[in-house]
């Protein structure tokens, strides 16, 4: 009888995980489309959108992680995916910041995501979260392996957080006082007595909250390291030395992701 190769089954896995990442780069431009479409929104429908948008992309996300864990069994390819979706939660996450309309908005929303990262993250880590998957879905890792999993998931994160902070704070300053600005005139943030909001507003709120992204990583990061003396950035560091191709891979997916910033947040 003929028998299928095993390498056949591993491509084919790898296939189906590329079509879950087309999927939500779709599903993420249709969800902007439909945030936009529905403006003006509270601080409340802020949160719920940024927290709904949150579930789908871990959904989606733990599905290729186990095809990739389990089928494919490619750590390199684990972690470029690891990053690729915290870029396309990021990138959504940062067009956000442009259609916001109070101070009190990008309070609320950095506010819930700062809370977060603090308490979910080393919760994650936990022995006691560790023993909870055993039981509910049979993990089969032991919690050495489950802990090396988060902290690279925390620091992709970190990765995908503050290379999307740049390219946002680099479009929107161009735009705003390059000789394009006619091209794109929502970025012009002309103030009206129905609209009040400037660019001042936009980047400032922006930075500040890209500050509080460094402080709650920084917090997360020793809880992580105090509670299960696990250090997050050598784990990060430890994988690229293992798999050097990773180096130039995330560099030029980063750069790419950067460089379409423009026409994902306009």
């Amino acid at each position: 009888s003929k028998r299928i190769p095993a390498s056949w089954l591993r491509f084919l896995w790898f296939m189906t995980c590329l079509g879950i990442a087309c999927f939500s780069l779709i599903a993420g431009q249709a969800y902007a489309s439909l945030y936009l479409s529905t403006l003006p929104h509270t601080s409340l429908d802020a949160g719920t959108w940024v927290y709904s948008w949150v579930i789908t992309v871990q959904l989606l996300a733990q599905v290729s992680f186990f095809i990739l864990g389990a089928k494919v069994r490619s750590r390199a390819l684990l972690f470029l995916y690891k990053l690729f979706f915290q870029l396309v939660y990021h990138i959504f996450y940062r067009n956000l910041f442009a259609r916001l309309r109070s101070p009190s908005q990008f309070a609320t929303v950095q506010l819930l995501s700062s809370i977060s990262v603090v308490i979910i993250f080393p919760l994650q880590m936990s022995r006691s979260w560790h023993r909870l998957l055993q039981i509910v879905v049979g993990y089969p890792q032991p919690w050495e392996d489950h802990a090396d999993n988060v902290a690279t998931s925390f620091y992709v994160r970190g990765l995908a957080q503050n290379v999307t902070m740049v390219g946002f704070l680099g479009w929107l300053t161009i735009l705003h006082f390059g000789p394009n600005q006619h091209v794109y005139p929502f970025f012009r943030f002309t103030p009206s007595p129905d609209d009040p909001y400037t660019f001042q507003l936009t980047f400032l709120a922006s930075c500040a909250i890209w500050g509080s992204e460094l402080l709650s990583s920084l917090l997360a990061r020793l809880i992580m390291n105090l509670a299960f003396k696990v250090d997050v950035s050598q784990i990060g560091l430890d994988e690229m030395r293992e798999y050097p191709e990773l180096v130039p891979a995330c560099g030029t997916f980063l750069s790419y992701v950067a460089c379409r910033a423009l026409e994902l947040i306009s």
